[in-house]
């Protein structure tokens, strides 16, 4: 299996460490890209990461799809009994955190002139607000929302630590901590 993707990506490492936790790390090749330009090395007409190309050539595009393909094809029975929907909704919950992130960061790179502080600030706020409802649902076991939890956090250390996630939030602070010692969380820590 060949995954596309950056190594800043949160959804990429969410896909990484998936595969880490399913067993499937010696089965997966990763294939460092650039999305930001058309002529990335990537398989996604979308021009977006991650992409899983399957042993059997399919295309699977959308971190959540491939990290269910990914449970499914390995062995981890608490990646496979994540779908409780208290879990998807942990996870689409970090997910939207990271969209909302990734977007900031993005937006921050345009020249100053072209960037909308109105649309800085309501991803911003959308961020605050999601901080105290993720740290009501954190999960006892690793599941894929708490893959999902990770990595966004991950994200704002690595692009917003400005935001201080961390100040106010100090049961996921530790919960974080206690997670990022985990193999698969620490060997796909992103470079700075």
């Amino acid at each position: 299996m060949m995954l596309y993707g950056s190594l800043t990506s949160p959804f990429v490492r969410k896909c990484r460490i998936t595969a880490m936790e399913a067993g499937l790390a010696d089965r997966l090749d990763f294939v460092l890209t650039v999305v930001m330009d058309d002529a990335g090395d990537h398989p996604n007409p979308l021009n977006l990461v991650p992409s899983l190309e399957t042993d059997e050539g399919e295309l699977i595009l959308d971190s959540r799809v491939i990290c269910d393909y990914l449970a499914a094809q390995g062995r981890n029975d608490a990646l496979a009994d994540g779908a409780a929907w208290e879990d998807r909704t942990l996870a689409a919950m970090a997910d939207g955190l990271m969209d909302r992130a990734v977007a900031v960061a993005l937006e921050q790179r345009r020249p100053e002139s072209r960037q909308s502080e109105d649309w800085q600030f309501r991803r911003i706020n959308a961020i605050r607000n999601t901080l105290p409802e993720l740290e009501r649902r954190l999960p006892v076991d690793f599941t894929p929302g708490a893959i999902a939890l990770v990595c966004a956090l991950g994200y704002l250390d690595l692009r917003h630590d400005d935001l201080d996630w961390r100040s106010g939030h100090a049961a996921m602070a530790d919960w974080f901590a206690a997670r990022a010692q985990r193999l698969s969380v620490a060997e796909t820590e992103p470079p700075a």
